[in-house]
Parts: structure tokens; sequence; C-alpha cells
């Protein structure tokens, strides 16, 4: 497997849990807080991270509506 790949699955899997941790924390209090928020912009920043790298590897982004 191609490194950058490595990487892309990497950002993607911490995404996945700042997001969730963010979202379900929030979900569970009731009430949105400052770190909730800082965990989402966590997941986003990761999340574009990983998109990033695999736009490296393919070379482009096709959106399908």
């Amino acid at each position: 497997m191609p490194e950058i790949v490595k990487y892309a699955l990497i950002y993607f899997t911490l995404a996945l849990l700042f997001y969730s941790i963010g979202v379900w924390a929030e979900r569970i209090k009731k009430r949105l807080k400052k770190w909730h928020l800082i965990f989402f912009w966590l997941g986003l920043i990761f999340d574009t991270l990983g998109t990033v790298y695999v736009k490296k590897q393919v070379g482009v982004l096709i959106f399908i509506p």
C-alpha cells in the first residue's frame, strides 16, 4: 500500500474519532460547550487532510451529485 494512502487512512480515522467524540458528547450533555466545537473542528481539519492526501494519490476529485 502506498505511503500516502496510509496517511489518508490515519487522517480519516482521526476525523471519525474527533467527530464522534464531539457530537456524542454534546448529545449526551444536551448542551453545546466549547470543547465540543473544538473536537468537531479537529474532525473537520483531519477530514480535509485525508481528502488532500487522496487527491494527491488520485490526481483529481470528481463530485457526482
